[in-house]
């Protein structure tokens, strides 16, 4: 995915079994809307299917679009399970969500702070987000906000991601 534009149509042609003709009709719906990145997903679908097989490209692809804006609430269990083993995560108890996790415990508990006061400008700026939810300040994190019963993607501006597994 971040592939540069002037290298995506390269690649294609050098890393994947595409007609030369389909790779012109990527790069020219690219050209239309950059911004959608059509060619470095197709090469991404490519190389994934080339090297690990349709069901790992599915997989990844949803995992994907979990971390470039993607609804976390409509992945799959096995989108959060590839998440695993591509983002950092960290472990937390049952027992401290039944009890209502404080945002500013979790969000030190992902690392995406440096501390407790860095954890609420956080939340006051309105940069983190659970499940693709925003937290705003005083928020607690409860067992009704895992996905799949383990998982909480929290999320720190637009770019820092971290996965908790719980259990």
């Amino acid at each position: 995915m971040n592939v540069d534009d002037r290298d995506a149509e390269r690649f294609l042609l050098q890393l994947t079994l595409l007609p030369v003709s389909a790779v012109g009709e990527i790069m020219g719906s690219h050209a239309e809307a950059p911004h959608r990145r059509d060619a470095q997903r197709r090469l991404a679908a490519e190389v994934t299917t080339l090297v690990h097989g349709a069901g790992a490209t599915e997989a990844a692809d949803a995992a994907s679009r979990l971390l470039f804006g993607g609804d976390p609430a409509d992945a799959t269990a096995a989108s959060f399970a590839m998440l695993e083993v591509e983002l950092p995560t960290g472990p937390i108890e049952p027992s401290a969500l039944e009890a209502g996790l404080a945002a500013v415990d979790l969000a030190v508990a992902t690392g995406l702070v440096t501390s407790r006061s860095d954890a609420g400008r956080a939340l006051a700026a309105g940069e983190l987000h659970v499940n693709g939810r925003r937290l705003e300040p005083g928020a607690e994190v409860s067992p009704t906000d895992l996905l799949h019963d383990r998982y909480l993607l929290v999320r720190r501006g637009r770019s820092a991601t971290s996965l908790l597994l719980v259990g």
